[in-house]
């Protein structure tokens, strides 16, 4: 997992980087992180450094102990000083699939397809259960660009998942039943025709 850092260390690590090496076969790449348990208010970011140009398709899983309202947001880096990218990302995808309990099944998901965009899962109600989402594109940067980890990187993304708890059940019930009991109180108070208290 890899953490972005400022725009401009990015640019200085880029102007102190080797020689570019030349072109290469484009190739799949590949990673699997566990990501854990997410906790309630917890907000954790993720991201990947795609080394060579060519495809990735990265998996990324998390397991949720209680029913949350989730937020995924990713997007991904363009860095072309010089007109063609040293490192880029083309249709960055994000699809999100709920693991277990099985069947294994779609949630959400979006495709930001130039180079630099992102997009956003927003709001999404899930139960307690283990989950993974794929971030996937092609890297189009050039070979041996250096990243803002000082890693060799052609194309860089980066996100943030935000868990929210959901209120448990009682007290939404306890709540709908008080807002009622409220308003049938008002209305005995209060003498529709007149605007007046009852009684007065």
């Amino acid at each position: 997992m890899t953490r972005l850092l400022h725009p401009i260390t990015l640019a200085a690590a880029v102007v102190f980087a080797v020689a570019l090496a030349g072109p290469t076969a484009k190739t799949a790449q590949a990673a699997s992180i566990d990501l854990g348990v997410l906790d309630p208010g917890e907000t954790i970011d993720f991201g990947s450094s795609i080394q060579n140009p060519g495809t990735f398709n990265d998996t990324f899983t998390f397991s949720l102990e209680s029913s949350a309202t989730l937020s995924i947001d990713a997007s991904s880096l363009l860095f072309a000083p010089f007109g063609s990218p040293l490192i880029g990302i083309e249709n960055l995808s994000l699809e999100l699939f709920q693991v277990d309990p099985l069947p294994v099944s779609f949630i959400a998901g979006f495709t930001a397809g130039s180079p630099g965009s992102g997009g956003a899962l927003v709001d999404l109600m899930l139960d307690a259960g283990t989950y993974f989402f794929h971030m996937s594109g092609e890297a189009i940067g050039a070979p041996g660009a250096v990243g803002p980890s000082f890693d060799v990187a052609s194309g860089i993304y980066a996100g943030e998942i935000a868990v929210v708890p959901l209120p448990p059940a009682a007290m939404l019930f306890l709540s709908a039943i008080a807002c009622v009991f409220g308003v049938s109180q008002l209305r005995r108070r209060w003498n529709p025709q007149s605007g007046a208290k009852a009684g007065s």
